[in-house]
């Protein structure tokens, strides 16, 4: 970084205003950015030997839930994105096609691609909005809420009989995990997830 001139025959204490403040807002500015750093790697810690355990454990659970609940899905002629979809639909109620192109991170022709796809399926249908004419949402037919609902409670009637076999101190620890672990994934989605803000389609 170049160095502060001063006049010829002054000290540093006798410099000119302008260059007392830069002098000091250098390191306030170092101080601050180096805040900055220490706090990205508080968001971000490094992966530790039980972290790493921890999240391979988790993937091995949603492997074998994924396989449990296999049959009843394999008659359902959807793809990933489709799928997708519907999970998003089941959960927000209804939504315009530019938010779930948003969600889904494709474009709006794309997301209208797949809807149609869904509609014709019978999974989906569009309606207008009530509060603006202009917007057309699309919301769960209810075979669909049902082809939805019907794979949650598969879900849950296999984990309700893992669970089962658990010892009682592991599943209250399990369980305080999970909530543990829940609560910090919704701050940090409800933290960094763009503002679904309605728009016209």
């Amino acid at each position: 970084m170049a160095r502060l001139r001063t006049r010829p025959g002054r000290r540093d204490g006798n410099r000119h205003p302008e260059s007392r403040a830069l002098a000091h807002e250098v390191p306030e500015r170092a101080r601050a950015k180096q805040g900055e750093e220490i706090s990205r790697a508080m968001k971000s810690p490094p992966l530790t030997q039980e972290v790493a355990e921890a999240v391979q454990a988790y993937l091995a659970l949603g492997d074998a839930l994924r396989l449990a609940s296999l049959p009843g899905w394999i008659v359902a002629d959807l793809t990933i994105s489709q799928l997708k979809a519907l999970v998003l639909l089941e959960h927000h109620g209804a939504l315009a096609v530019s938010e779930l192109a948003r969600s889904l991170s494709v474009g709006n022709p794309a997301a209208s691609i797949l809807v149609q796809q869904l509609v014709d399926q019978a999974l989906v249908e569009r309606s207008e909005d009530a509060r603006d004419r202009r917007r057309t949402l699309v919301s769960l037919t209810a075979l669909g809420a049902d082809l939805i609902s019907g794979r949650r409670r598969q879900t849950e009637e296999n984990l309700s009989r893992w669970l089962g076999q658990l010892s009682e101190a592991e599943r209250a620890g399990l369980v305080r995990g999970l909530r543990a672990l829940a609560k910090v994934a919704r701050v940090e989605q409800e933290q960094e997830a763009p503002a679904m803000a309605p728009e016209p389609d």
